[in-house]
């Protein structure tokens, strides 16, 4: 069956377009397929929500776009950290993407440049199985040392950008996207708000594994303490066949 207008069949990239502009979120990067949205409308039922960490809840208090987003609290006990999770179908071979927004639990620079803050990091966690391999990624927005990292395929930090400084005000959604070339097991690129970075050198961390394919991601909000600390997510959306 195909959708018609005055000029004939929509093409996958027409649905595609009129399905961003649906989401009504203008932050959203433009490229790639969607395959799965997240805006938190319809709750919390596409998520998995640890019985152990923090706590996840609906909100309507703070929000990227629509009436709600998922409020994450973090746990008193270290890490001190609450995250969301979630298993979809593995993409196709292509080049696939991550993205979502996240507000920032106070974060500011004292006198002297020592640091002080609640959000400790945002990381964006995924594992992909095909059947044979699994194929392990981590990226961290480390606020504590103003960082953005990623882990190599050695299972060590590297450096994407550095002196990294975000507003963190209540109602302030920052956009992060990273895309992966599983294919080829690499990263491709990760935008942070509207910069862009190039890290298509870098290689999945890789081990065997007879697991089924499927595609796991966590989204982690780690605080600095074991005060309890909130941040915010939005508009959680996965591309595939990304340039």
């Amino acid at each position: 069956m195909s959708i018609e207008n005055k000029a004939g069949p929509l093409s996958a990239y027409d649905l595609n377009k009129l399905l961003k502009n649906a989401i009504f979120c203008p932050d959203l990067d433009s490229r790639g397929d969607i395959i799965f949205f997240d805006g938190f409308e319809d709750g919390l039922g596409n998520w998995k929500i640890p019985p152990i960490g923090g706590t996840v809840a609906l909100s309507a208090d703070v929000k990227q776009s629509g009436s709600f987003s998922a409020k994450l609290t973090t746990d008193a006990g270290y890490p001190y950290a609450a995250y969301l999770d979630t298993c979809l179908f593995l993409p196709q071979s292509s080049k696939f993407g991550i993205e979502f927004g996240f507000t920032l639990n106070y974060f500011s620079t004292l006198g002297g440049g020592t640091k002080t803050g609640n959000t400790r990091r945002v990381r964006l966690q995924t594992n992909a199985y095909d059947g044979t391999t699994r194929y392990y990624s981590m990226v961290d927005c480390d606020f504590l040392y103003q960082k953005l990292q990623y882990m190599d395929s050695d299972g060590n930090y590297k450096d994407i950008a550095t002196d990294l400084k975000l507003s963190c005000d209540l109602h302030l959604f920052h956009k992060m996207k990273v895309v992966f070339d599983r294919g080829n097991g690499k990263y491709v690129r990760c935008l942070l708000d509207n910069v862009e970075y190039d890290i298509s050198t870098a290689k999945l961390r890789t081990s065997a594994s007879t697991l089924q394919a499927e595609l796991d991601i966590s989204i982690i909000h780690y605080a600095t303490d074991a005060n309890l600390r909130v941040n915010y997510l939005d508009n959680i959306v996965v591309t595939q066949n990304e340039p």
